[in-house]
């Protein structure tokens, strides 16, 4: 499996200017990438969950959200998405507006963050991915094409970032 990966890899990036992994491919060999550091390419995934507090009037003050971010991608035709979660950028706010970091999740439609990838198992399965240890530096904004494979890198500005919620 990781012979076709690599192939995919070269396929996927001929200029060879660096490697990486769409989430796809992550998950089908994620037991031999575990421990290792990786670039990933994926779809921004932010979720953003928010206590539902019966408020007397509407204000920003009421509700209390916090936000969690993956690169996502779907698989296939039948919709089955998969993710890698990036446990290091955090969110949290109010009803209004979230502050989130290390870097804004709305950026940009796509990211390639690298990090050390965990696979997490259960009866046997893997059940979950995530990168961590992050680096920043070596990881990047995208733009561009509509194929991950294609699209262009900018530097991911790091930082506090508010994230306006709409009411």
């Amino acid at each position: 499996m990781m012979v076709l990966a690599m192939g995919f890899l070269a396929a996927c990036n001929s200029d060879n200017k660096r490697e990486f992994y769409k989430v796809s491919e992550i998950w089908a060999d994620a037991g031999a990438l575990d421990g290792q550091t990786i670039a990933v390419r994926g779809w921004a995934g932010l979720r953003i969950k928010e206590t539902l507090k019966d408020c007397p009037t509407p204000s920003c003050s009421c509700n209390d959200t916090s936000g969690s971010f993956s690169l996502v991608e779907e698989i296939g035709d039948g919709g089955v998405t998969r993710e890698v979660s990036i446990p290091a950028l955090t969110c949290s706010g109010d009803d209004c507006s979230m502050t989130c970091s290390p870097f804004d999740p709305t950026a940009a439609v796509a990211f390639e963050i690298t990090g050390v990838l965990r696979a997490l198992s259960d009866n046997g399965r893997i059940a979950s991915l995530k990168l961590e240890d992050i680096d920043l530096e070596k990881s990047h904004l995208l733009s561009g094409a509509d194929c991950l494979c294609h699209m262009v890198e900018y530097p991911l500005e790091t930082g506090k970032f508010k994230v306006d919620l709409a009411n």
